[in-house]
């Protein structure tokens, strides 16, 4: 299963626009609030300058508030959809890239694998569905982790170069280190 998934945001937006509906009507009410408070002789039915300013600085407030959470919600879908066509298309070009480069004895990399879609720029995390195995040098994979290997300690690991090859898509990609 791929780390990068898409999911709708509807729950997400249902409930972001349920605390902004709130916070607008938390600001609204405590807009009346001010200006009834700001009314020295009680309650009256007429509003003067102060009270009609508190309102509609309370209103404004909310307004802002809802038509920014509305337009996140569509550029959150529009963005949500231009992932899902960039990896519906093929692989175009993977890479691998390791944590560490240079290890000794005990040291660890992992190893992130990484690909480009057809008609995208960016590079998606595919690590968990990348298929991964050490072509050459001394390295042993960590038990219990997929893209993990280290260099064992008290081992007789010969230094040099160690290749680890990286397959998704039908692209394959190596990345090496430097074993002391």
């Amino acid at each position: 299963m791929s780390m990068i998934k898409s999911t709708s945001g509807s729950g997400k937006s249902l409930l972001r626009n349920v605390v902004v509906g709130a916070v607008a009507a938390l600001l609204l009410g405590s807009s009346f609030y001010a200006a009834q408070a700001g009314n020295n002789s009680g309650y009256s039915d007429s509003l003067n300058g102060a009270e009609i300013t508190a309102i509609a600085l309370g209103g404004a407030a909310g307004l802002f508030i809802v038509a920014d959470v509305m337009k996140k919600d569509k550029d959150d879908s529009a963005s949500n959809e231009k992932a899902k066509k960039a990896m519906s298309g093929a692989v175009q070009q993977v890479r691998v890239v390791p944590s560490l480069k240079t290890l000794d004895a005990g040291d660890a990399t992992s190893l992130e694998v990484q690909a480009r879609y057809e008609g995208s720029k960016t590079w998606q995390t595919v690590t968990s569905d990348a298929s991964l195995r050490l072509l050459q040098g001394g390295l042993t994979r960590v038990d219990g982790a997929k893209n993990a290997y280290a260099v064992p300690y008290g081992s007789r690991t010969a230094s040099g170069p160690a290749t680890i090859e990286a397959s998704f898509g039908g692209q394959t990609a190596t990345a090496t280190v430097t074993v002391n």
